[in-house]
């Protein structure tokens, strides 16, 4: 297995993480990661607002955006991102269909390149983007697309019960027949 095939099995999202501290260059990195990510007319439509945990009112700002449930574990990572998408293409104005698909890729980058750090990263849905847009004075044309919770993988023991379990569950995958259709689509449940 080559060594991106390898990253990319690696990459887990955990629930539990240590309380080493990132450093300011280390989401560096990960943000230069996401530069890189291919998108739609070159647009790089991906922003991302992000905190370290030591930097405590902002951090808070971010984690106040993640819904109740989330927090729980999420205020644990070290490193928490909003990101964002420009909703409108820059060259021409029109709406940008594939602008969710681009911060994706630009996120999986991260997640790529987080692991390729021993980091583990946790894409959070349950948030609240319209408390994102207010917090943060995201401007109009972009949308908040998901939060990115970002550390050292722990020890889910410091977890409570019910995440204990669903964090140790082993990760599972579709098959690849499911997945991919060689010339014509094929419905499968």
């Amino acid at each position: 297995m080559d060594g991106i095939s390898e990253l990319i099995q690696r990459r887990k999202s955990p629930l539990a993480f240590t309380k080493e501290l990132l450093t300011e260059e280390v989401a560096q990195e990960l943000l230069e990661a996401a530069r890189w990510a291919p998108s739609s007319y070159n647009e790089q439509p991906w922003r991302f607002i992000y905190s370290l945990s030591q930097h405590t009112e902002e951090y808070g700002r971010l984690l106040e955006c993640i819904n109740p449930g989330n927090q729980r574990w999420a205020k644990h990572a070290v490193l928490l991102m909003l990101t964002v998408a420009r909703t409108h293409f820059a060259h021409n104005q029109k709406p940008n269909p594939h602008a969710w698909h681009d911060v994706g890729t630009a996120t999986g980058f991260i997640f790529i390149k987080a692991t390729s750090l021993n980091l583990g990263v946790h894409a959070i849905a349950g948030f609240s983007a319209e408390k994102a847009k207010t917090l943060f004075n995201i401007s109009e044309g972009y949308e908040a697309v998901a939060m990115l919770a970002i550390g050292t993988p722990g020890i889910n023991e410091d977890l409570p019960d019910d995440l204990k379990i669903r964090d140790s569950r082993p990760r599972q995958r579709k098959d690849l027949a499911e997945i991919g259709f060689r010339g014509e689509w094929r419905e499968k449940s």
